[in-house]
Order: structure tokens, then C-alpha cells, then sequence
């Protein structure tokens, strides 16, 4: 799973979805320089939801007391 995710709300024109994709995943040089000030070696790849679905099992698991949270050891 990426440390940074970006998403699309749901409902959000495929028009918008698109540009945002095509800047963020196959920029233009404009947008490579802008993504050169996030940090060396910084990019984004278009992954799937279901890539989120370990996560979402951990946050569940948290959430109904099965797993500590916010404990130093």
C-alpha cells in the first residue's frame, strides 16, 4: 500500500478524473518539475481499491478492541 494515497470522490466527472490522473501519473515536463518539489523520487501509480482492503481489516479489527492502539511498549 502507497504511504500517500490521492482519490476521486465518488460522483466526480470522469472528465476531472482523467486530467488528475494523466498530471499525476504521465505528466507533462510543467508537471514533472512541480512533482521535483514534492521530494526526490517522488511519483504516483494508479492502483486498484481492493489494494486498501488490508488496511480496511486492520482499522475494523482496531475499531471492535481486537488490536492495541496508541500503546508505547
Amino acid at each position: 500500500m502507497p504511504p500517500l494515497a490521492i482519490v476521486a470522490r465518488p460522483g466526480l466527472d470522469a472528465d476531472t478524473v482523467k486530467a488528475l490522473r494523466q498530471a499525476l501519473v504521465d505528466p507533462e515536463l510543467e508537471g514533472i518539475e512541480a512533482l521535483r518539489s514534492l521530494g526526490e523520487g517522488v511519483s504516483f501509480q494508479v492502483i486498484e481499491d481492493r489494494e486498501f482492503d488490508a488496511a480496511r481489516a486492520v482499522v475494523e479489527l482496531v475499531e471492535r478492541g481486537c488490536l492495541p492502539c496508541n500503546e508505547t511498549p
